[in-house]
């Protein structure tokens, strides 16, 4: 019974996707139905889950080479190891390099030798119609701390979105309490205070035009002091080009066109739905890419490289390119992804200033930002 539990809650740690051909040392992979009374659970809502027994459970892992594993992860004092001695769970790590993984995913589950845990899926459909992988939703009843918060947040509607044909999920929920915008715009605040703009008065509405606004006169600053030439740009960012903006804008049109309320850039690769919006008013799907509110994104994205702000090799260039950019100090406004691994790069440059992430507050009726602020270490300018 603990392994059981062991296993649902290493699912719930960071499980996207269950597999059930994988191998484990509790589980041959063979029948999941189980039938246990609450009785049997021995485990309730804020008790500190341990199992009585060690348990192994295989799992992916996505090694992207913008952050890539580290083996001190799964030694002493780091994340795996720190699961393994608050749980006694152990996560057999198999480490499937980012350029192959949906390859690697998707012939694991056909083959039937999955790992029992694969995280980082965006769109579990063709597995689940395949009959690959194991409905988590069949096993929440005996998750106590899910199903509190789940209770606690009423998130029902955002479960159901979840729900496949059968009537099942096979995904868990990332549950936060507000809406968080990753891969969002670091500030370098010390220019921004020198070009006479406090980030923290601005945060509450501040829209992309009037973010446009700013950097014009930030820029300006910049020509005065010497730092750059009227005709540089000063951001020229990553995530959006050849080699991780995936041919369609990449991070940067997602965020920004989260802002008005559409799926551009990653969002359209990460979607399984194809660009496609819900309009409230007209009770119907709208393709995003042809709407007016499309055009307004367009229209701010091309006024950032009218006036000398936003580098157009941001969309083709390599991501060391757009580093490269920024330790020279030519980037004002990067997207730093979530990781803390950018801004420690950064620390050895030495220069401290605030780092100010942008998370969007959605859903919006206005292209508006918000701020939320960090403190952290960047280079200063050339």
């Amino acid at each position: 019974m603990k392994k059981l539990i062991s296993l649902i809650l290493a699912l719930a740690m960071v499980l996207s996707l269950a597999a059930c051909g994988g191998s484990s040392s509790t589980s041959d992979g063979g029948d999941t139905s189980v039938t246990i009374s609450d009785d049997d659970l021995d485990y309730t809502y804020g008790e500190h889950f341990y199992s009585e027994t060690p348990v192994t459970y295989t799992m992916y892992l996505n090694d992207n080479s913008a952050y890539p594993y580290k083996d001190a992860w799964s030694e002493e004092g780091g994340i795996f190891w720190a699961i393994e001695q608050a749980t006694n769970v152990t996560l057999d790590i198999q480490i499937v390099d980012n350029t192959d993984y949906t390859d690697k995913v998707s012939l694991a589950v056909s083959a039937g030798n999955a790992p029992y845990i694969i995280p980082k899926i965006y769109s579990e459909t063709a597995y689940v119609t395949g009959g690959g992988v194991v409905a988590v939703s069949d096993y929440v009843q005996y998750m106590p701390n899910y199903q509190a918060f789940y209770e606690e947040y009423d998130m029902e509607d955002d479960v159901a979105s979840l729900y496949q044909e059968d009537g099942k999920y096979y995904r868990l929920p990332g549950m936060k309490e507000t809406c968080l915008q990753d891969y969002t715009i670091g500030i370098r605040q010390d220019l921004f205070e020198a070009a006479g703009y406090d980030v923290t008065e601005l945060e509450d509405d501040w829209t992309w035009d009037e973010f446009v606004d700013i950097l014009v006169d930030v820029k300006a600053y910049m020509v005065s002091e010497g730092m750059i030439d009227e005709s540089d740009y000063i951001w020229s960012d990553k995530w959006c080009g050849a080699q991780s903006g995936q041919g369609n804008g990449g991070n940067l049109l997602k965020l920004i066109g989260a802002s008005y309320g559409i799926y551009s850039g990653w969002a359209m690769s990460m979607s399984s739905n194809y660009g496609l919006v819900f309009n409230t008013d007209t009770d119907a799907f709208e393709l995003g890419s042809i709407s007016e509110n499309y055009k307004e994104m367009m229209t701010v994205v091309q006024r950032m490289v009218n006036e000398g702000i936003l580098d157009p090799e941001t969309f083709t260039q390599n991501d060391d390119t757009a580093e490269n950019k920024f330790y020279r100090g030519e980037t004002a406004p990067p997207t730093p992804s979530p990781t803390p691994l950018w801004l420690r790069t950064w620390a050895r440059t030495t220069t401290a200033c605030t780092v100010f992430w942008f998370p969007l507050a959605l859903p919006t009726s206005s292209p508006k930002m918000s701020v939320w602020s960090a403190a952290s270490w960047f280079p200063p300018t050339r």
